[in-house]
């Protein structure tokens, strides 16, 4: 299902009455060409009846009457057979009369007919009187009564219908469901179509790919004040919806609905992470990373009260903020990486289980104004994916690097460009393709299996090139996420250049 605003739904209905005036307009047309053509024989018939009379008489059927008449006065089969089959009642004067005034009203149709469909102006002239003429002639107080109930043993999401989706959410909190097969893979380095726009500074902050039925957990980030406007306390808060809560939109459009009109986010609350899961599971925990390299983790079970209105998921200093979460176990590993190119793995249970509305611990030591930028689970038989907001990006084996203790600086994983900082990290394999979305509102959509697997120290390949603005500014890639392999690809290849 598809949410419209008023706007939108009354331009479907324009566009359908549109398209129906012009077929019936040309259906119309050519039902009265066809008319027009037959009356046009029968008043060559009428203007020579002596001649006609005298070719049917002499004729031996009718078939060589119709081709003598044919011959005679240059008519097609269709004319000299209606002139046969004119009764003998219609010579007379007032009958032939008859067949000249609807041969006038034929050509003024036609001419009606042809002016219409001449441009698009004149059918939506007809689309506005028709639609005056249905409201005077319909417009009543409604008669039925609308009244609303349960359905026995039916719940909200029988009635939704299972997909792959994409979800974006955006620094602003505009949010959006689009179907996944809106995006087309492309080869490396492609430069996109036209996804969300953006307005007034906002920029794409979080982009995810679910079940149209799966669970969306959102963690923000807010600063809260007392009554003397003085920040209080820093906070991150957790809340979960279903993905069908989302109201589906264009790839066009900035976001189908203000996150607060589904979600109970305070002023100034920005989404930080989106994640999906089917059901609530005991033994999983949501691990909250900030940028200044605190890390803390919280039972997945203690959100389960959380719903649209949220609870408080981590206290932070007044100068952080909660950049990334993702949900673990005990058992797990994960990679924790800067924007510099540093990455540290580290074992999740090295990181206590706490308390919802505490502060966390230290994970990675960082140096000079490094900062956290993803935290991505290990997993066997995956690497980790990583791109740059200069649009290269590159996958590299977890294999590559030991565990180590939390708060240590973890190993270089990644060569970067001057003026380049990475965006985000994610884990992949060959059954995956990986969906970026620029500052400029373009949507890219590679195959991770077109990325080869490179060293800690390579400075990756480009895997978007961007398109100009009307301003000639300089795009970056904002947010990705990562989604199931889509065979096609659109896009002619591009040259790309490696370093190791």
């Amino acid at each position: 299902p598809k949410l419209f605003t008023l706007r939108e739904m009354l331009q479907v209905y324009i566009d359908h009455r549109e398209e129906v005036i012009e077929r019936r307009t040309r259906y119309d047309l050519s039902k009265a060409k066809e008319r027009e053509h037959i009356l046009l024989g029968l008043k060559i018939g009428l203007d020579n009846i002596d001649e006609v009379i005298r070719i049917i008489k002499e004729a031996q059927d009718e078939q060589v009457a119709a081709k003598e008449l044919e011959e005679r006065f240059s008519l097609d089969s269709i004319q000299s057979d209606a002139i046969i089959k004119m009764r003998l009642g219609r010579l007379s004067h007032l009958e032939t009369e008859k067949i000249l005034a609807e041969l006038k009203e034929i050509e003024e149709r036609i001419r009606e007919y042809e002016k219409i469909l001449s441009s698009r102006e004149n059918v939506l002239k007809v689309v506005k009187k028709e639609i005056i003429e249905i409201g005077e002639t319909y417009g009543d107080k409604r008669r039925t009564e609308i009244i609303e109930r349960e359905l026995d043993n039916a719940n909200p999401e029988d009635f939704i219908k299972k997909e792959d989706v994409v979800i974006s959410i955006s620094r602003k909190g505009f949010a959006k469901r689009l179907p996944a097969e809106e995006y087309k893979a492309q080869n490396r380095g492609g430069k996109g179509v036209r996804g969300a726009k953006h307005v007034d500074g906002d920029e794409a902050d979080e982009i995810i790919t679910c079940n149209s039925h799966d669970i969306v957990f959102i963690v923000t980030a807010l600063k809260k004040k007392n009554e003397e406007n003085i920040d209080s306390r820093n906070v991150g808060k957790g809340y979960y919806i279903r993905a069908f809560d989302i109201p589906e939109g264009s790839k066009s459009a900035r976001g189908s609905v203000v996150l607060k009109s589904i979600i109970g986010v305070e002023e100034g609350e920005v989404p930080t992470t989106i994640m999906t899961f089917k059901e609530f599971e005991d033994e999983r925990s949501l691990l909250m990373v900030t940028k200044k390299g605190i890390s803390k983790r919280v039972r997945q079970k203690d959100f389960i009260n959380a719903k649209a209105k949220g609870i408080i998921a981590i206290v932070l200093d007044d100068d952080d903020e909660l950049v990334k979460s993702i949900f673990v176990g005990d058992e797990d590993e994960v990679m924790l990486i800067t924007k510099s190119g540093k990455g540290l793995r580290t074992k999740v249970k090295d990181i206590r289980l706490m308390g919802r509305a505490t502060h966390g611990v230290k994970s990675m030591k960082l140096l000079g104004d490094d900062e956290i930028i993803g935290v991505v689970k290990v997993e066997e038989g995956k690497d980790i994916f990583l791109a740059t907001a200069g649009g290269r990006g590159k996958r590299v084996d977890f294999d590559l690097f030991q565990s180590h203790g939390r708060n240590t600086m973890g190993q270089r994983i990644y060569n970067l460009k001057e003026g380049d900082e990475l965006v985000n990290a994610v884990s992949v394999d060959d059954e995956k393709d990986v969906i970026f979305m620029t500052q400029n509102g373009q949507v890219i959509r590679i195959h991770v299996r077109d990325i080869r697997t490179m060293g800690r120290g390579a400075s990756g390949v480009i895997v978007a090139r961007f398109k100009e603005n009307k301003n000639r500014e300089t795009d970056r890639i904002q947010a990705f996420s990562v989604i199931d392999y889509q065979e096609d690809a659109e896009t002619q290849s591009v040259e790309l250049d490696t370093e190791e």
